[in-house]
């Protein structure tokens, strides 16, 4: 980050950016969220997460993570020397996509009471869930893999992300695949991932986290699940018992949208990408990371 704010010359940290700055608490003013004067992100998220698990106040959850994020863009366009919206304005955009969440909720609810007349199992089965991308526990590092197929399925991507506990990268990047199914793409991602961490980083607390269903079962199942026939996963399942703790965790694809970011663009670029922390990341992979980072609420009908 540059040394100094754009907009009041202060220090620059993410705190001050989002929460300190008299721009950012003008904007956070003309949000009309009950919001108590969070000058730190730990304590911007505490309330989320108690805003989140209350129905009554969910929607206020919704608002301010998309407050955090209009804020944060605004603050893009003033480094890079583009139009920056006023903090006013930066508030109603938030409200505006807060009420494009919602509305995509209600549309969903609508369907689910439609389907009373149809199937009573769709009806039984469908419901709208909300969630965050959650950062890995004390001592662990998270890789979060996908795939990425351009030209039917004969070009693709395998990419991977890796972050910390405080959800800073440590690492990102991937390679470009040929004549690989989708399986046999995200196979690569995590094992691309899980290397990285154990042969360049040391780790050994690792969770892997993708959001294929069947590759993350094929990762759990293993030796047991006669799985162990496709090279790549024998490797994985090698480093995963070559000690330390291995997890594989399956997550909703709207919660995966950095690895699958990094997955496109080594798709459409030749050979290997690897960006070693974060100050090399490109500045389009920063903003889906701060959206990890804010814990923007999503939403998905499952």
């Amino acid at each position: 980050m540059p040394p100094e704010c754009r907009a009041c010359g202060a220090d620059e940290s993410v705190d001050h950016v989002l929460f300190q700055c008299i721009w950012a608490r003008a904007a956070w003013c003309a949000a009309g969220l009950p919001w108590d004067g969070w000058t730190r992100g730990d304590q911007f998220l505490r309330t989320i997460r108690w805003w989140s698990g209350n129905p009554l106040t969910r929607q206020e959850a919704v608002r301010a993570t998309c407050t955090t994020y209009q804020i944060w863009l605004a603050r893009n366009a003033r480094t890079f020397g583009e139009q920056s919206k006023s903090p006013r304005l930066v508030a109603e955009s938030a409200r505006a996509q807060a009420a494009e969440i919602s509305r995509a909720s209600s549309l969903d609810g609508l369907l689910i009471a439609r389907d009373i007349w149809g199937s009573p199992s769709a009806s039984a089965a469908s419901h709208t869930v909300f969630f965050t991308w959650e950062p890995p526990p004390p001592s662990f590092l998270k890789v979060n893999f996908d795939r990425s197929v351009l030209d039917g399925v004969t070009i693709g991507g395998a990419g991977f992300v890796i972050r910390d506990p405080t959800s800073r990268v440590v690492a990102a990047g991937g390679c470009q695949v040929f004549d690989c199914t989708i399986p046999g793409a995200e196979l690569r991602a995590a094992w691309a991932g899980l290397r990285h961490t154990q042969h360049v980083l040391s780790a050994r607390s690792v969770i892997l986290e993708g959001d294929s269903a069947t590759v993350i079962s094929m990762i759990q199942g293993g030796l047991r699940a006669g799985a162990a026939d496709h090279p790549l996963i024998r490797d994985i399942w090698l480093m995963m018992r070559d000690g330390g703790v291995v997890q594989a965790k399956h997550v909703f694809r709207e919660a995966n949208g950095a690895a699958d970011w990094v997955a496109t663009y080594v798709a459409n670029h030749a050979g290997s990408t690897l960006w070693a922390g974060d100050g090399e990341l490109p500045r389009e992979l920063r903003d889906v990371l701060f959206s990890d980072f804010i814990g923007y609420i999503r939403t998905c009908v499952v």
